[in-house]
């Protein structure tokens, strides 16, 4: 039979109308611009695996005869249907399909995207005659998808009776058991992408799973965390002005509960209530957090019953979280409490045409990881303001360390205050009589476990102590061990030797006094900039106490402030040296009484007045009082000075924020 003899049989039997109905989605993607249907199924579909009519499969003649198939293989341009007219029909032993084994097959082949199967599987040619016949072959063991919208695998997971009946051989694939259900079991199935991104998430999850295990924490996606801050501080506030004939201070704060009311919020309430008093301005509060608005109620209900008349000094609060809307008075001023703050500040300042104040009350990137939060802190102190530093000495390392003369000029305005430092205000008598004869002595640390306190080197004091009492350093006598400051944390920290650290928690002013004046030994470290409160407290109250040295904090300029600090560097074997020294000099009590008398002081109100009398000449209120003392203006800024201001080795005891 001639080639045209073949082609002419074949188109007789040909059903061009059948054909296309049944393969138009490949036809039209694949067919040339002036082919026929017929001319597509010699040069096409006839080798994909097409059927030319409907009593005719070509892919179960290629599997029901080895022979043809692998003839196929030999020849490229030959099909199953082809050789079944010029030979197949006149052999009696070639099996042919029946109706049902056909529609069964061809219910699937429809749906079978030769440009998917031919993409996602390595098909080799020398072993297929086509992506159809590799489906066929391998869907039961490869699990092969028919196309992108269909997952096998996915269909066996969801469907474990299908997938059972295909281990035993009753059934095809996932996929003939779905299209002969579909529209009475409407079982569940995925796309190829849904399951590989399932796939995905899982092998995620897993490896999460064992990082975490090992590593906690170390997969939080924290930048994502930062994004959502930044914007929350930086994004546009909806600002309504209002007349008001009274002189008014917008204050920002990031939060206003009385757990949090100590160290940095106490000086800064306290400050603004000097303000308050001396000028007669309104404090207008303003919350800048992303809690509710009825959380932030709560909260400064509870601030109201707290009694402070520090947290009490505002004649209202408003809220930002979700109406990004704020009231102001007509030439008000705006003030803000850190960082964060300062950038909502600074918008509000900008509308009123006004610098705002910033209480810096210490350098805040050093909260961070020099990363995103780092750099973004060290952003807010490069945004226009007048500065209120916490001490001189945190002062003097801003403008000498932390950049402050290069990024605002010669034209930078700031002041500066001290935190008032109590002394011992026993009589030596009574100071003996509580600490002679012991039979337990105290060691007192400013310990805060938690991790916004890392600046106060918990872990490294307890490596230290460690070291001291395996040394015997504390040998001859019993010792309480005793750690300070924690927020809600309490129990026992083992240290070695059967020794423990005992944790306890914040306590009331007039109770942390009583249980400091019982110590004999202090410890309050402090790694950030500013020269901190709790060791010169502790000092001041006859406790041999160690602090470490900073970059700011020489060992001679410690040793200056009184003669009970004891200077000590960050590291284990610097603190156990520094405890040795201490057990000794602690039973010394002649000595930490007269240190403790003698220890330089200023009252509350010398304290503050420096800052408060230039803060008051900047606002240049009509009806503030006169202040007594101003500060003498330079050349290059606004600055106070007032007796050992200049001289850190005179300096009186800074405080800081704990």
């Amino acid at each position: 039979m001639t080639h045209d003899d073949l082609n002419s049989d074949m188109l007789s039997t040909f059903d061009e109308k059948w054909y296309y109905s049944q393969y138009f989605v490949v036809i039209d993607r694949n067919k040339k611009k002036d082919e026929s249907i017929f001319d597509f199924y010699l040069r096409f579909g006839g080798r994909l695996g097409h059927d030319p009519n409907p009593e005719f499969s070509e892919l179960l003649y290629r599997r029901f005869h080895p022979d043809v198939y692998s003839d196929l293989l030999k020849n490229k341009d030959g099909w199953g249907y082809r050789h079944y007219v010029a030979y197949g029909r006149a052999e009696a032993d070639r099996r042919l399909p029946t109706r049902a084994e056909i529609e069964a097959v061809r219910r699937i082949v429809v749906h079978l995207d030769p440009q998917f199967l031919s993409a996602e599987y390595d098909i080799s040619p020398e072993e297929y005659v086509s992506p159809f016949d590799f489906y066929f072959s391998q869907v039961r063991d490869l699990k092969v998808s028919p196309s992108s919208a269909f997952c096998e695998a996915s269909y066996r997971e969801l469907n474990a009776d299908v997938d059972e009946e295909i281990r035993s051989g009753t059934l095809h694939s996932g996929f003939a058991h779905f299209v002969h259900t579909v529209k009475k079991e409407k079982r569940k199935y995925q796309t190829v992408d849904e399951y590989e991104q399932k796939l995905r998430r899982d092998e995620l999850e897993a490896k999460k799973k064992v990082l975490e295990e090992n590593l906690p924490g170390i997969t939080h996606t924290y930048a994502f965390d930062v994004i959502r801050m930044i914007e929350f501080f930086t994004k546009d506030i909806d600002i309504v002005f209002e007349t008001s004939e009274q002189p008014c201070m917008i204050v920002l704060v990031p939060n206003f509960l009385p757990e949090i009311l100590f160290g940095g919020y106490l000086a800064f309430f306290e400050f603004l209530h000097a303000l308050k008093e001396a000028s007669g301005i309104e404090l207008r509060l303003v919350v800048f957090n992303e809690a509710s608005e009825d959380k932030n109620k709560w909260n400064a209900m509870r601030m109201r019953l707290y009694g402070d008349h520090r947290a009490n000094i505002f004649s209202s609060i408003e809220y930002m979280a979700e109406t990004r809307q704020l009231h102001i008075p007509l030439g008000s001023k705006v003030i803000s409490y850190c960082a964060e703050t300062h950038y909502p500040a600074h918008f509000i300042a900008e509308r009123l045409q006004t610098i705002p104040f910033f209480f810096i009350q210490e350098f805040e990137p050093h909260f961070h990881a020099n990363g995103d939060t780092f750099t973004f802190s060290c952003n807010a102190f490069a945004l226009p303001h007048y500065g209120v530093y916490n001490s001189s000495v945190l002062r003097d390392y801003f403008l000498n360390e932390g950049g402050m003369r290069r990024i605002h000029g010669r034209t930078y305005r700031y002041c500066s205050f001290e935190n008032h430092i109590n002394r011992i205000a026993i009589s030596k008598a009574e100071f003996e009589e509580k600490n002679k004869d012991k039979k337990i002595r105290r060691l007192v640390f400013y310990g805060r476990p938690e991790q916004h306190a890392t600046r106060n080197q918990f872990a490294t004091f307890a490596m230290g102590l460690r070291e001291a009492i395996g040394r015997d350093y504390f040998k001859g006598g019993a010792w309480d061990f005793v750690s300070i400051g924690s927020l809600v944390h309490e129990g026992q920290f083992p240290l070695t030797d059967g020794c423990k650290l005992r944790i306890v928690t914040k306590m009331p002013v007039g109770d942390y006094i009583d249980f400091l004046q019982m110590g004999d030994i202090g410890v309050s470290f402090i790694s950030t900039p500013h020269p901190g409160i709790v060791h010169f407290q502790m000092a001041n109250y006859g406790l041999v106490t160690l602090t470490n040295t900073t970059g700011n904090r020489s060992a001679e300029w410690i040793s200056a402030q009184s003669g009970n600090l004891v200077p000590v560097d960050l590291t284990p074997a610097s603190i156990a040296e520094g405890l040795r020294v201490a057990v000794q000099r602690s039973l010394d009590l002649d000595a930490r009484y007269e240190n403790a008398r003698d220890a330089p002081y200023l009252s509350r109100s010398e304290c503050l007045q420096p800052a408060l009398d230039a803060v008051l000449a900047e606002l240049d209120l009509p009806h503030s009082r006169t202040p007594e003392r101003s500060a003498p203006a330079n050349s290059s800024a606004t600055t106070l000075v007032f007796p050992g201001a200049e001289d850190r080795l005179e300096t009186p005891k800074a405080a800081a924020n704990g």
